[in-house]
């Protein structure tokens, strides 16, 4: 069904959005990773798997489970429900199992949808928590559309970006500093996600 989903969506997302990707996807057979990118709308989960053609699981709020056809849909794609008024452990051990388990995961470090520029002090530790505990790497990816506002017909670039080995985070002294990681990790998305020019 995944699949499937993903055929049918993939023409009219790139029709309606416009959408251009750069770059492509490089990851070593057989490591671990998360895929990361920043947050615009709730176009975004879908952006991503139609543009790095990867099967992923994500995270996404407890209340989306509750609307009819969506909850149909979003559990199709394996996404895992997540308790925002806390911090949900029971979500974030699933997220590690999964990876761990040889699927890919996906989270987008902001942790909520923002429509200005990204930058790295917007990053939650929660990306950093799961890379760690899941010792994977990273595939980040940039979205950036004409005011970060996604909209019918408005042209859309998303970038994907070199692979981040886990060996290359950086976890800090006592390895378990998760918020220089996340900003390590964001940083790089950030660099993405920032226009060369103005998109007409």
């Amino acid at each position: 069904m995944y699949k499937l989903i993903i055929k049918l969506l993939t023409p009219i997302i790139k029709f309606f959005l416009r959408v251009k990707v750069e770059g492509k996807v490089s990851v070593p057979e057989g490591e671990k990773f998360i895929v990361c990118a920043n947050h615009l709308s709730n176009w975004d989960p879908i952006l991503v798997v139609v543009c790095t053609g990867i099967p992923i699981n994500f995270l996404a709020k407890e209340s989306l489970f509750k609307v009819p056809i969506l909850k149909n849909i979003i559990k199709a794609f394996g996404t895992i429900p997540i308790n925002r008024n806390g911090s949900d452990i029971a979500s974030i051990r699933k997220s590690i199992e999964v990876i761990q388990s040889g699927g890919t995961f996906s989270i987008f470090p902001q942790g909520k949808r923002l429509h200005v520029p990204p930058h790295p002090d917007q990053t939650k530790n929660g990306v950093g928590l799961i890379t760690g505990k899941a010792q994977a790497g990273v595939l980040p990816v940039g979205i950036y559309t004409k005011n970060y506002k996604i909209m019918p017909f408005r042209k859309i670039f998303v970038k994907i970006g070199e692979f981040i080995p886990y060996s290359e985070l950086q976890f800090g002294e006592d390895g378990r500093d998760y918020a220089l990681v996340s900003k390590q990790i964001f940083t790089r998305i950030c660099s993405l996600a920032i226009p060369e020019g103005e998109i007409k």
